[in-house]
């Protein structure tokens, strides 16, 4: 289903509810950088990304895990 059915049938209010999470999704990629990069390079101190501070071990960097996240990663991005 279309983005611009599901906001026909479904209230405003749910649709951005939709669209926030669509985009909170999109930004896991941001703290899976970070693993991946603390992970290349141990040596290096680690980045802080103040939104995800405290939840680094929720957000590890695994191909499986970069896989899922990754997946369309460009289709969620609300285009006009």
């Amino acid at each position: 289903m279309q983005i611009a059915e599901r906001k026909s049938e479904w209230g405003n209010s749910e649709f951005r509810e939709y669209r926030a999470e669509e985009k909170k999704r999109a930004l896991e990629c941001i703290p899976l950088a970070i693993d991946a990069r603390a992970q290349r390079f141990p040596e290096e101190e680690r980045y802080s990304y103040q939104p995800f501070m405290g939840l680094e071990e929720e957000h590890r960097y695994a191909p499986d895990i970069a896989r899922d996240i990754l997946t369309s990663y460009n289709l969620r991005d609300l285009g006009i």
